[in-house]
């Protein structure tokens, strides 16, 4: 009898954990509707094509692995580009099925397409995909992506705007829109983005303005050099370090607005900006590299960090400061610190205030 009554108590409580976890299930809203899956947080459509039809796969170079995967390795000349491209989401081969996961290093490079769709089952592009496609308008990248590697749009010089960019994109990588010179007004960045590499819009010399990610942490080496006509730039609160010539060369560059969070500014980082007539260096800045602000030519004044831990490195103004920042008059800085020293080593006492008496 005490068996029976253990063995219903023990049915009890696990009837009614199992009610209870099919409740949080309902409750979690983790299920999709209709014929959709999710993948990390985004729905994915069971057409993964969308109504899209696939382009012949007889246009295309491929190259299938024992897994039942597939990677497209390249395209053909006289692949139809009137229309848009499709890449296929499955190939058959031998009676075998094969999933097209990957589209690899160059594949379309140089290519004369104008408008290309990206299947669901993809999740990765290789370096220099889409490279040097000058006639490249409209891309659809799916979901299932989440990084673009380098070089991957380098030289698509009809590219207008970043809107094809998913929100499961975290990086951009090295060179990823190099001379994409289409690139004009109200670029955007997708805030999930967290790392832009090296050379990433270098030489984008048509772009007057970008929004950058919120979540961005740093900006590397000549990720703006040479954007010509780059007019103001506000650098996200999480960013903490601006590399070597981030944005050497931006000539129209007319404001710069620096976060508090910022630790380092690289050599050259402003160099050659030469419509900016005021910086605001905050004290969280720790480290200013050498010729960071040469060849600002309309600079007027500038504040200095504070910083206790603060180095400056050589000819920040250029070597020579009257040609190279010579409507430079007011350098602020805090009475005391090293800022103050740096400047009076440097033979630009006279330029020297107590900041103060700063305004923005």
């Amino acid at each position: 009898m005490k068996k029976i009554i253990y063995f219903l108590m023990v049915f009890s409580i696990l009837a009614v954990t199992c009610l209870g976890l099919v409740s949080c299930g309902e409750m979690g809203g983790n299920e999709t509707s209709g014929n959709e899956s999710s993948t990390s947080g985004f729905v994915i459509p069971e057409d993964v094509l969308e109504g899209h039809t696939p382009t012949d796969i007889k246009y295309f170079k491929y190259k299938t692995n024992d897994d039942g995967t597939a990677k497209i390795t390249g395209v053909y000349t006289d692949i139809p580009v009137d229309k848009e491209v499709v890449v296929p989401a499955y190939i058959e081969e031998d009676g075998k099925k094969y999933t097209v996961t990957s589209i690899g290093t160059s594949t379309f490079a140089q290519s004369a397409i104008v408008e290309l769709y990206i299947p669901y089952t993809v999740t990765e592009i290789g370096e220099y995909a889409f490279g040097s496609c000058k006639s490249l308008k409209k891309v659809s990248i799916p979901t299932t992506v989440t990084k673009l590697a380098t070089g991957t749009f380098s030289g698509c010089e009809s590219i207008t705007d970043l809107d094809f960019i998913p929100e499961s994109i975290e990086s951009i990588g090295e060179r990823c829109f190099e001379a994409c010179k289409g690139l004009v007004s109200n670029v955007v960045v997708p805030d999930s983005v967290k790392t832009i590499g090296a050379f990433a819009f270098v030489d984008c010399t048509g772009m007057t303005n970008i929004k950058l990610s919120a979540n961005l942490e740093s900006i590397l080496d000549s990720t703006f050099n040479g954007c010509t006509f780059l007019s103001e730039i506000e650098i996200p609160a999480n960013v903490k370090s601006i590399g070597d010539s981030a944005f050497k060369d931006c000539s129209r560059l007319k404001t710069i607005k620096l976060p508090d969070t910022l630790e380092t500014i690289g050599a050259n980082a402003f160099n050659g900006c030469k419509n900016v007539s005021q910086i605001t260096v905050p004290d969280s800045v720790k480290s200013i590299g050498e010729y960071a602000f040469e060849s600002c030519r309309n600079l007027k004044k500038i504040r200095l960090s504070g910083n206790t831990e603060l180095t400056i490195g050589d000819y920040i103004f250029g070597e020579d400061i009257e040609k190279s920042c010579r409507k430079l008059e007011e350098i602020y800085v805090a009475p005391g610190s090293k800022a103050e020293t740096w400047c009076k080593d440097n033979g630009l006492a006279d330029m020297v205030l107590d900041v103060a008496g700063y305004q923005e």
